[in-house]
C-alpha cells in the first residue's frame, strides 16, 4: 500500500443459532443425522470487511486558526485527480489479487449500495446480511445504549495490557497436551473466544517511513542526551535504538496501529 494508506479490518462476532439444510442434493443418513445433531446449536458467526482508504498528503488539523473553509478546496486534492485516485486503486487492486492468490480468503468488492447498508447496520448494530438496516436510538443516560442493545468498549493503547510475546498462533491450553498443540490465532482471545456478541476493529497506518525512521533518530540523540539524569532515559534510547536497528538491517516498515473492541449486551 502507498504511503498515508489506512488498513481497517472489522470483525463481526454474532451469537446466533445453527439452522439445518434439509433441501441439499446431499440426502445420505450421515449427512441428514449431521444436520439434526447441530440443529439450533448456538455458535459465533463471524463476518470480515475490509476498508483501505487514503489520508491527504500533508494534512492538517482543523483549528481555531486553520479551517478547511479557509483553503482553496475544502476536498482534498486525492479525490478530485483522476490520476491521484487510479494510482491508489491499482494498489487497492495489487493488495487484493495477493490476498486471494494465497487461497486461504477470497476478497468481495463492495458496491456503494452494500457500502452505505454497512455503515448503517454499524450505526445501529445490526447484524450484517440479516437484518435489514433500520435507525435506532442513540442514548447515553445509563452507559452507551443504541436501541435495545448496550456497548461497552475497550480499547488497547498501552503496551503492558498486550501479551509479552507476538507470533502468527498461539497455543490453546483447553485442547493442547505434552505431545499435541492445538493451535489457534493470535488475536483468538479478542475474537471467537469471546462469548458475547463483538466487533473488533484494528487500524494501521502506513505513514512516510523514511520520515518515520528520521523522527525516531532524533528521539533517539534526545534520549542519549538525557541518559545521565535519568535511567528510563537510558531505557528508552535502548529501546528506540533497538527499533531503529531492526527497521533498517530487516528492512521492516514502521507503522502505527490501533486496537478497539465493541462489546454488546
Amino acid at each position: 500500500m502507498p504511503k498515508h494508506s489506512i488498513f481497517h479490518k472489522q470483525d463481526w462476532f454474532v451469537a446466533t443459532s445453527y439452522k439445518p439444510d434439509y433441501i441439499n442434493d446431499d440426502t445420505s443418513f450421515l449427512s441428514r443425522s449431521i444436520e439434526r445433531f447441530f440443529n439450533e446449536r448456538p455458535y459465533l458467526d463471524h463476518y470480515c470487511y475490509i476498508f483501505l482508504t487514503k489520508k491527504p498528503h500533508n494534512r492538517k488539523l482543523s483549528s481555531s486558526v486553520l479551517s478547511n473553509l479557509l483553503r482553496k478546496s475544502i476536498v482534498p486534492v486525492e479525490t478530485i485527480n483522476t490520476q491521484l485516485l487510479q494510482d491508489f486503486l491499482d494498489s487497492a487492486g495489487q493488495f487484493e489479487r495477493i490476498l486471494n492468490d494465497s487461497t486461504y480468503v477470497k476478497l468481495n468488492r463492495l458496491s456503494n449500495s452494500e457500502l452505505a447498508e454497512i455503515i448503517q447496520q454499524y450505526s445501529a448494530l445490526q447484524q450484517p446480511e440479516k437484518e435489514e438496516a433500520m435507525l435506532k436510538d442513540i442514548a447515553f443516560k445509563n452507559g452507551i445504549q443504541i436501541g435495545e442493545n448496550y456497548c461497552q468498549l475497550y480499547t488497547l493503547a498501552d503496551a503492558a495490557d498486550l501479551p509479552s510475546l507476538c507470533g502468527s498462533r498461539i497455543n490453546y491450553d483447553k485442547y493442547s497436551t505434552d505431545k499435541t498443540k492445538f493451535s489457534i490465532g493470535f488475536a483468538s482471545p479478542l475474537g471467537l473466544l469471546l462469548p458475547c456478541n463483538h466487533i473488533y476493529n484494528q487500524y494501521i497506518f502506513i505513514d512516510d517511513a523514511q520520515k518515520t525512521i528520521q523522527k525516531l533518530e532524533g528521539k533517539r540523540l534526545r534520549l542519549q542526551s538525557l541518559s545521565a539524569y535519568s535511567r528510563e532515559n537510558t531505557i528508552g534510547r535502548d529501546a528506540t535504538n533497538e527499533f531503529l536497528n531492526e527497521a533498517v538491517s530487516a528492512q521492516r516498515l514502521p507503522v502505527k496501529a490501533h486496537f478497539k473492541r465493541i462489546g454488546l449486551a
